[in-house]
């Protein structure tokens, strides 16, 4: 059996489903951890509308430059990313805090 109890297992199918969101996560900050925020920053500001639902946000640019854009991405970008290894961190002590406490016997 795999760290993880799976659905072939007959156990709590749902930790399965857990490790492939885990999986995936993980997987998605490689990606970002990689990729230049300012390259993204420059492709959102040019992706802006002019209209989005009946608001203007293509005015957005009429205030915020491409400079500052880059760093208001930047810095979501470093928000999310202290974030989510807090996130990380938490899920790895509840993941031991399960395992013992589910411990053959």
């Amino acid at each position: 059996m795999g760290v993880f109890p799976s659905a072939e297992t007959g156990t709590k199918p749902y930790a399965t489903a857990l490790t492939y969101d885990i999986e995936s996560a993980l997987a998605g900050n490689a990606l970002l951890d990689g990729v230049s925020k300012a390259a993204v920053a420059d492709c959102l500001y040019d992706l802006l509308p002019n209209v989005i639902g009946g608001i203007p946000v293509g005015t957005v640019k009429t205030w915020v430059s491409r400079a500052q854009f880059a760093q208001l991405v930047e810095r979501v970008y470093l928000d999310f990313d202290f974030n989510y290894h807090a996130w990380l961190e938490n899920m790895d002590k509840a993941f031991a805090s399960w395992k013992q406490a589910n411990q053959p016997v």
